[in-house]
């Protein structure tokens, strides 16, 4: 039996007191006069629905899917690297995951393109980071408020962005608390730094159709 490290303390510490019930102590009398539970009667007033498959398999198949992209560059200047400008494209689509697919353009529910500047951040506490970045995103085209996403920069958001060589990742301070995550797959080595990220997840789309 597997116990939650407090409650086994405290059974060490019981035991540690060196006090021992009597053998021949009789147990305490039965309070307890009610011989028969107070059974609540059961509501019926409500519709309960029945489950008419309970042996079949849940359908997990989404009717509808959303894939978020996010793609950008940075070019980095300076010896050691003290400037940054650059770009990131922010894209949401529904229902399609190949967007190579020209005679099938993907269905834009989000698209913002962020024109971004940074300087180097000297004192900071990502240790395995090569360098980092004070990273502002200006909106150039777009509204990062269309967005599903919650984490899409709003305009003229201030990031702390790190590059670690060894992983070929861009980590972010995750919104100043110190907590780096690793944000952005790279592709390129700087001082141009190629960097992108794909997720694809089920969602729902409200029918027009009933609106009217």
């Amino acid at each position: 039996m597997n116990l939650s490290p407090r409650i086994g303390f405290l059974l060490v510490a019981a035991a540690c007191t060196g006090q021992v019930a009597p053998v021949d102590q009789a147990p305490p009398d039965d309070t307890n006069t009610e011989d028969e539970p107070n059974v609540l009667p059961i509501d019926t007033s409500f519709f309960v629905p029945e489950d008419t498959a309970p042996n079949n398999p849940p359908d997990l198949q989404p009717s509808d899917w959303i894939t978020l992209r996010h793609v950008g560059t940075w070019q980095l200047s300076g010896n050691p690297f003290s400037d940054l400008a650059g770009t990131l494209v922010l894209r949401e689509y529904l229902n399609q995951i190949d967007t190579s697919d020209t005679a099938m353009p993907p269905e834009y529910v989000c698209d913002v393109t962020y024109a971004l500047t940074g300087t180097a951040v000297d004192v900071h506490t990502c240790s395995s980071c090569d360098f980092v970045f004070a990273v502002e995103h200006y909106v150039s085209t777009g509204n990062p408020g269309a967005c599903r996403e919650p984490d899409a920069p709003q305009n003229g958001a201030v990031w702390q962005l790190g590059y670690n060589s060894k992983e070929q990742k861009i980590y972010h301070n995750y919104f100043g608390t110190d907590v780096w995550l690793p944000w952005y797959d790279t592709l390129t080595a700087p001082p141009n730094l190629d960097f992108e990220w794909n997720f694809t997840l089920a969602t729902e789309v409200e029918d027009t159709a009933d609106m009217n």
